[in-house]
């Protein structure tokens, strides 16, 4: 058995306060912007079904880290409403300091 490669990671969303990457009263909502980097890890997931994904919902200094949370979470739904079964991808929230969710692809042992 070969070892697994480190993951990778493929995308991080940056949400800020302008208007085109936070939803009014949304804080967590994911947005265009956003989904683009979705897709891709969608089109990755789909092609490998050995691959999982980790979400990493990141909050700043001034934010509640429910925030941070919420909007991993919210990630995490728009991938399973696009058909990635939820088992698939790990939900967590860091402190990197940036209102981001990062998407790490996460290989497993060949």
């Amino acid at each position: 058995m070969s070892k697994a490669k480190e993951p990778e990671l493929i995308g991080v969303c940056t949400f800020g306060k302008d208007l085109e990457c936070n939803v009014p009263g949304k804080p967590g909502a994911v947005t265009k912007v956003c989904k683009e980097m979705l897709q891709s890890a969608l089109v990755k997931l789909e092609a490998d079904e050995s691959l999982t994904l980790r979400v990493v919902g990141n909050h700043n200094q001034s934010e509640d880290p429910l925030v941070a949370a919420s909007r991993a979470n919210n990630t995490l739904k728009y991938l399973a409403d696009n058909g990635i079964a939820s088992g698939r991808i790990t939900v967590s929230t860091g402190t990197s300091g940036d209102r981001t969710v990062e998407l790490w692809l996460v290989y497993q042992d060949q």
